[in-house]
């Protein structure tokens, strides 16, 4: 009796000691799963952080990538017009250089055409100086021509009066010897 009492007592805290291990089995099962879950959970938000990040580095990376290829345009927008405003300045002092070419080859014109005038109307003066000399030199040998005819006249007048005085004076002698002789 009091061993039949034993061994169902002894069964009886087995099984209570192996539903006790089983309970506490459970809740560390129980436990594993939850810290399990609570590990994946913390993977997952992890990993979704990090994927967060990527995103944010791969945004970040394009919009720096983006403001480098607009500062290059507008560098590159900058270095254009630099050029165009130092074409258009290289042009300008181009047509600047052809004006005062320009502007000097009239003058040199002009100035020879003004030398040309001034040598034409010298040529002009000395012309008419000389015909003035020839005129002048024509009129003094009319005057000389006349003169030696003049006076050619005058010396021809006087032989004619000598010659009719000489005459007169040989008609009178002879006709006082014609007289004497009578």
């Amino acid at each position: 009796m009091n061993e039949t009492c034993i061994w169902k007592f002894t069964n009886s805290n087995a099984r209570s000691s192996n539903e006790s291990t089983d309970t506490r089995n459970a809740d560390a099962r129980n436990a594993d799963a939850r810290n399990a879950d609570a590990r994946n959970a913390d993977a997952r938000n992890a990993d979704a952080r990090n994927a967060d990040a990527r995103n944010a580095d791969a945004r970040n990376a394009d919009a720096r990538n983006a403001n480098a290829r607009n500062a290059d345009a507008r560098n590159a927008d900058a270095r254009n017009a630099d050029a165009r405003n130092a074409n258009a300045r290289n042009a300008d002092a181009r047509n600047a250089d052809a004006r005062n070419a320009d502007a000097r080859n009239a003058n040199a014109r002009n100035a020879d055409a003004r030398n040309a005038d001034a040598r034409n109307a010298n040529a002009r003066n000395a012309n008419a100086r000389n015909a003035d000399a020839r005129n002048a030199d024509a009129r003094n040998a009319n005057a000389r021509n006349a003169n030696a005819r003049n006076a050619d006249a005058r010396n021809a007048n006087a032989r004619n009066a000598n010659a009719t005085n000489a005459g007169d004076v040989d008609v009178r002698r002879s006709r006082l010897w014609m007289r004497s002789e009578a």
